[in-house]
């Protein structure tokens, strides 16, 4: 048995595109697997259980299991009280946790080192968020490739 993630961030009121999630989730399901669908952006609107004519709860009855981030459902003003049945709220993890969270596990003994480019962070104003993160320009960003064993950079547009 395989498990199939697929993620809908379209709502079905206004996207017909919706129905290929229901017809590949379902065909999955019916074929043995384990099958979730994550919703997101827009996809939230029909978790809610007041959404007529959503296709969620053709999903819960073949037996998907439906997740609904929860950052996408308080930016459009409801919670897990609003749910529909067979829908789990779901915490969305962001950036900002996973760094926080590497960084918290090697504080003792430290493995990684996270460093925003100060520049590229003066042009956003953004400030220093997550704790334990540094602030580097590009000397710093040669000189610690230089020193380090493996380097992994993460580019923005």
């Amino acid at each position: 048995m395989a498990t199939y993630i697929l993620i809908e961030s379209r709502e079905p009121f206004e996207s017909r595109d919706t129905q290929f999630i229901v017809e590949t989730a379902t065909s999955l399901k019916k074929r043995g697997n384990a099958v979730v669908v994550f919703l997101l952006q827009n996809g939230v609107l029909a978790a809610r259980a007041k959404a007529h004519g959503s296709h969620l709860p053709l999903l819960a009855k073949a037996g998907v299991h439906l997740l609904a981030d929860d950052f996408s459902m308080r930016e459009r003003g409801f919670t897990a009280e609003d749910l529909g049945d067979n829908i789990q709220e779901e915490e969305h993890p962001t950036t900002k946790n996973f760094v926080g969270s590497l960084l918290e596990l090697g504080k003792d003994k430290p493995l990684l080192t996270w460093v925003n480019c100060g520049l590229c962070v003066d042009e956003r104003g953004a400030g220093n968020w997550i704790e334990g993160v540094k602030r580097g320009g590009p000397a710093d960003f040669l000189q610690m490739t230089q020193e380090s064993n493996n380097t992994l950079v993460i580019p923005t547009k």
